[in-house]
């Protein structure tokens, strides 16, 4: 959880908002590299993983290698992987190689020698899946390795969690009562596109959401999945503050929705209902 001591930030300090680095990149990018490669594999990368990263061009492959700061995960093709792999390999923040290409058995010995090499293919189906499914076995590691920090945390300070929660209260109050501009709007669109930048699919839905959205709206818009979803979903559960202060456009809206629907449920049942909080 972030520190919640932190002040308000008050409209003045919207600018500062870009060097704050809200929209944290997620743990894990996919690199491929390849220079024969589809023009409809970025499209199908995006259907099981937001952040990709794709070229054909070895200097800015390697550049991007040298300067990532996120734990990655590399595609390359075989006969790429012969000139690059001695390079990669021992970088800290590669995850696994996978090598795609359609001679498996002439890169095989690579997997014996290189124990970051995952494994060769040869359909793009089974590579996707494998690539899935590491993707989940590492969030799934960085979680269980979050959740032992926390653990080993014996003794709770009760007293400052309770004050963390009241300034979280006070937090939300405020973003609240704060009014809502076509500037506050246009900064939470910017933050958008800049984080999926590379989903076309998801910059097309912050198009559609940027000409059609309308306060009644915005459970419809949350209920969807897409972008919206994930990234409010997370900053709300996590308590980000700076996340939630870049998006309050929506967030304000989407509060005063579900009160209004809270308010007709009352009107019309009595029974207490089960409901479950959602951890995606």
């Amino acid at each position: 959880m972030n520190c919640l001591r932190k002040r308000l930030f008050l409209s003045d300090d919207l600018k500062s908002i870009y060097d704050t680095q809200l929209f944290k990149s997620t743990p894990i990018t996919i690199i491929w590299f390849d220079e024969n490669i589809d023009e409809d594999l970025n499209d199908q990368l995006q259907n099981i993983h937001d952040h990709i990263f794709i070229t054909t061009d070895r200097p800015t492959f390697l550049d991007y290698i040298q300067t990532m700061v996120n734990e990655a995960i590399v595609v390359l093709s075989g006969a790429i992987s012969q000139t690059v792999r001695p390079i990669i390999h021992d970088n800290k923040q590669i995850n696994s190689i996978y090598i795609f290409c359609i001679q498996d058995s002439k890169y095989k010995y690579l997997c014996d020698v290189y124990s970051k090499i995952n494994s060769i293919y040869t359909e793009y189906n089974l590579l996707f899946e494998s690539l899935e499914n590491n993707i989940k076995l590492i969030m799934k590691q960085q979680t269980s390795l979050n959740l032992f920090d926390q653990s080993g945390q014996s003794t709770q300070d009760l007293t400052r969690e309770s004050s963390e929660f009241l300034w979280y209260q006070l937090f939300r109050e405020y973003i609240m009562k704060m009014v809502q501009t076509n500037d506050t709007k246009k900064v939470m669109l910017e933050k958008f596109r800049l984080y999926y930048r590379t989903n076309k699919a998801y910059l097309s839905k912050i198009d559609e959401f940027e000409q059609t959205y309308t306060s009644n709206n915005a459970i419809k818009w949350y209920t969807k999945g897409t972008f919206l979803f994930k990234i409010v979903n997370k900053a709300l559960r996590t308590q980000d503050i700076e996340v939630l202060l870049a998006v309050r456009y929506y967030v304000v809206d989407l509060c005063k929705c579900l009160k209004v629907e809270c308010e007709n449920f009352r009107d019309y049942y009595e029974d207490v209902i089960q409901v479950y909080r959602g951890q995606t």
